[in-house]
């Protein structure tokens, strides 16, 4: 899940009009007249090429959220052509994490949070299956919109795979990731810094507490016990994160993930920044793809553009010349 600062959080309602009474005769074959929406044929295009599930205006989602035993239901609505296009292209550089009846819907407005007296909205999230985006926002780029969509798609593949089922410790030991435990019932994942301290990230604080050693074990925090934000964090990491974005060490592969998989800048950019995180992620993305060919009794592998290939001389070529340092 993705965050941005909502400098509102409004709820914006669809406004409704009536329609004016129709003859039967004149409805007849037209779904235009009888109220219903004319299918988009880019959806459809989509839909039918990777197999996945785009809601339109008018659908009713869970809200991924909600906490009630009674869930409230969300209204959908139209995705913009921009959103289309770039969602295609995330789409291509996802496979094989689009399996698994991925549904895909947009909303007018999505649940926030408050963190540190400002209130913030997420982006994206994926929810069991279903990837939520919020409103379209105008100052998004297209490589940053791409980059949302390829990053819940990420979570999809990681949840239908289950490529965190097991193991998941040893995955992320050589990111710096351990959990400890604080107290009666409270563990925390903490990351390690380059000074050797341990960290964790208290999130209603948007903060990450030094864990401090003492003669009672460790605290949580105290107040000598230093505080500093992602941005300081992700400078101090012993293993650094290619973004802000590191609350948990899923959040931090992820990222990676993303950025391996949008184009050959962004995937030498993390290969240069965070070499650690680089063979962790295409490990895995790796293994993913064995995992979903398996069946196929064929493997892919991944080129530099984030596309989905059968190997050959020239691909691994590219590959062992980016990771060389010679792309």
């Amino acid at each position: 899940m993705g965050l941005v600062a909502c400098p509102g959080g409004c709820l914006r309602q669809r406004c409704s009009s009536k329609l004016h009474p129709l003859r039967f005769s004149e409805t007849k074959g037209n779904p235009l007249k009888q109220g219903k929406q004319m299918p988009n044929p880019k959806i459809q295009e989509l839909e039918l090429r990777f197999g996945v599930k785009i809601g339109t205006r008018g659908d009713k989602v869970r809200n991924p959220f909600a906490t009630e035993s009674v869930v409230p239901l969300m209204a959908t609505r139209d995705p913009t052509d921009r959103e289309l296009i770039n969602l295609e292209g995330a789409l291509e550089r996802s496979a094989p994490s689009a399996e698994g009846n991925l549904r895909i819907y947009f909303l007018g407005w999505m649940p926030g949070t408050h963190l540190r007296n400002r209130r913030w909205q997420a982006a994206g999230v994926h929810w069991r299956g279903t990837v939520y985006i919020g409103p379209d926002c105008p100052g998004y780029t297209d490589l940053v919109q791409r980059q949302l969509f390829i990053h819940e798609i990420a979570h999809h593949g990681q949840y239908h795979h289950r490529l965190f089922d097991s193991n998941f410790a040893n995955i992320v030991a050589p990111l710096g990731w351990k959990q400890v435990q604080l107290g009666k019932g409270l563990v925390v994942w903490t990351i390690e810094a380059c000074c050797g301290h341990r960290y964790w990230f208290d999130k209603p604080a948007d903060l990450w507490h030094r864990l401090k050693v003492s003669e009672g074990g460790l605290q949580a925090r105290s107040q000598d016990n230093p505080h500093i934000t992602s941005c300081d964090m992700r400078k101090r990491a012993l293993v650094r994160p290619i973004s802000d974005y590191l609350d948990n060490p899923v959040e931090m592969i992820t990222e990676g993930t993303t950025a391996f998989r949008t184009g050959a800048d962004e995937r030498e950019k993390l290969l240069r920044k965070s070499p650690v995180l680089y063979h962790v992620v295409k490990d895995l993305d790796q293994r993913e793809i064995r995992c979903s060919h398996r069946k196929q009794n064929r493997i892919g592998i991944r080129n530099i553009d984030g596309f989905l290939v059968q190997p050959d001389e020239n691909v691994v070529a590219w590959i062992d010349a980016l990771e060389m340092g010679k792309a």
